[in-house]
């Protein structure tokens, strides 16, 4: 019977074209189903030192062996089988679909634990926040990564649209606050962060989850998409990928379904359960509305 990999909680067999996925500080468990060709257990190394390999479990009379894989440093990786005492390779290539008489590698990607980054500013920081509360994430249907880039940029475009405009107090801007934060503190304006740098209890719980499920060892090909979106979010926020500029410029956005912010705005589109809107061509020359 061909020996292969398999996580503890599926036994299906792990396969050349599987990739696993674990996280700084949260091993991922797995086992070995057969013995080498001397009846005892394999010996799993991995190719390269950014994961760290140990057996919890390999009891002779038992087929399967435990054994957990930990970060060292972040990078792609490989577990392979050696016969044990000889240290005789039993590993197999891509091209044997069903083997006998070896083990297919199984890759493995390490990632280090993820929180917000020292090194950016507190406007970026405040964007990135902005991003991880509002975005729709992995979890949903409809969630596609480059439509969510998207719609980052495009929030990216009204906050400093806003901060542009030649009537800026319009968007509850406070005087003399004509910046990053102050588009996103301003009152009634983005859900939850009224109050910025504070932020509610029910935003709060977004961005948390958020990055929870980027240090989830458990979530499995997810985790890949969360790493992305978020890696995205940071280049929006930065400045590293603005986007293009939409035009007509946008002002504001909702959340799909939920109407217009008001008399002196106009629908554009709607992406990523978000609609986002642009000024009516009479308000932008004269805002003061006279007769």
């Amino acid at each position: 019977m061909a020996a292969y990999f398999r996580t503890r909680s599926n036994i299906r067999p792990l396969g050349w074209n599987d990739e696993l996925y674990v996280v700084q500080g949260q091993p991922l468990a797995l086992k070995v189903h057969g013995l080498g060709p001397n009846k005892q257990h394999l010996v799993v190394k991995a190719v390269s030192g950014s994961v760290a390999v140990r057996v919890i479990r390999a009891e002779n009379n038992q087929i399967e062996q435990d054994f957990e894989v930990s970060v060292v440093f972040a990078g792609k990786n490989e577990l392979r089988a050696y016969v044990a005492e000889v240290d005789e390779d039993f590993f197999c290539s891509a091209g044997m679909s069903s083997p006998t008489g070896c083990i297919h590698p199984l890759k493995i990607v390490a990632y280090r634990k993820l929180n917000f980054p020292p090194n950016i500013s507190a406007d970026e920081l405040a964007l990135l926040r902005m991003f991880l509360s509002e975005t729709i994430t992995p979890e949903n249907k409809a969630f596609k990564l480059d439509d969510a880039v998207k719609t980052m940029q495009y929030m990216r475009q009204v906050v400093y649209n806003r901060m542009a405009f030649t009537h800026p107090h319009y968007f509850n801007i406070a005087r003399g606050n004509l910046t990053v934060f102050g588009v996103i503190g301003a009152k009634g304006q983005i859900d939850g962060f009224s109050d910025y740098p504070n932020i509610d209890a029910k935003s709060t719980g977004r961005i948390n989850k958020f990055i929870l499920a980027c240090n989830s060892t458990g979530l499995g090909k997810k985790i890949r998409l969360y790493r992305q979106l978020y890696q995205s979010a940071l280049d929006v926020a930065t400045g590293k990928n603005p986007g293009v500029q939409h035009t007509p410029l946008l002002y504001s956005w909702r959340t799909e379904g939920k109407g217009s912010p008001g008399s002196n705005f106009q629908t554009e589109l709607s992406i990523q359960n978000q609609t986002f809107f642009s000024l009516t061509p009479d308000f932008i020359r004269d805002p003061n509305q006279r007769k």
